[in-house]
């Protein structure tokens, strides 16, 4: 058995990471419960979708403020582009949000997206006011 799988097996993990096990033809080839095993990936599509293009799409929205903000758009820009990036922290940990909220924390995890909120506020309006900045000089 490999370190991963003693790991898991000792319950280090918790339940709130999703389980990994190994496929029987690929000992190396881990996959998630519940995600289709192929066998010609060592991972599935979707978990490197997840990773990469959640990330990519965030500095996106924030690349759109910066531009929104050196056209000079109206300052709604910052709050479209908060939502974006809000939105985007909710898909990557939504199994947490709800399991939260089946234990009985809900005032936490509403306290938890306001401050996601709050943080996307933060980096896309300084995002556009930098690029009100490069606008100036």
């Amino acid at each position: 058995m490999s370190l991963l799988s003693d790991v898991h097996q000792a319950g280090c993990f918790g339940s709130v990471y999703p389980q990994v096990i190994e496929m029987d033809n690929h000992p190396k080839a881990l996959i998630r419960q519940g995600d289709s095993a192929n066998p010609n990936k060592a991972v599935s599509s979707r978990a490197r979708v997840s990773a990469g293009g959640i990330r990519l799409i965030a500095y996106i929205a924030i690349l759109g403020a910066a531009l929104a903000g050196y056209a000079g758009l109206q300052p709604w820009a910052i709050a479209a582009a908060a939502i974006a990036l809000a939105s985007l922290s909710y898909a990557e940990h939504y199994r947490l949000y709800h399991r939260a909220n089946e234990m009985g924390f809900a005032n936490l995890v509403d306290g938890v997206l306001l401050r996601s909120f709050g943080n996307a506020l933060i980096a896309t309006g300084g995002a556009y006011g930098m690029g009100l900045v490069l606008r100036v000089i």
